[in-house]
């Protein structure tokens, strides 16, 4: 029993001699600690964005105002004066402007998100314009 109990004893002093340099362990945990704490980076913020909702809204509204709008009538009648048939134009054109318009702040806002990487070149059989899409 006295055995028994001694070697606990002798045991339990002995085990702190194997812990090593307390500094060296503090400095050791601090810097894990520091590297699992570490906050990422944040994302870029795109620099064209305002630019391209600007474009995008503007040409949608252009686009509904040029489809939509009646720019002129035409009107027809016989020579007996009884039937007059009438024809509504709209400005396809300013749609169509519209449409173009708000289809390049969408690759403006694309550009911007750095999804799309347009590219430029020339070749034997002229210049060439391409895109890189990333999702």
């Amino acid at each position: 029993m006295k055995r028994a109990i001694c070697t606990i004893v002798m045991t339990a002093l002995a085990s702190p001699a194997f812990a090593g340099d307390l500094r060296g362990s503090m400095k050791k945990s601090v810097a894990e600690s520091v590297q699992a704490v570490a906050p990422k980076p944040a994302p870029a913020e795109n620099p064209y964005k305002m630019a391209s909702i600007a474009l995008i809204v503007g040409g949608g509204a252009i686009a509904v105002y040029g489809f939509t709008h009646a720019t002129g009538a035409e009107l027809s009648s016989n020579n007996t004066g009884t039937s007059i048939s009438a024809k509504e134009t709209h400005n396809t054109g300013l749609g169509l402007l519209g449409v173009g318009a708000a289809g390049l702040g969408a690759v403006l806002f694309a550009v911007g998100q750095k999804q799309v990487h347009p590219e430029v070149g020339f070749g034997r059989r002229g210049a060439y314009l391409g895109a890189k899409w990333h999702w």
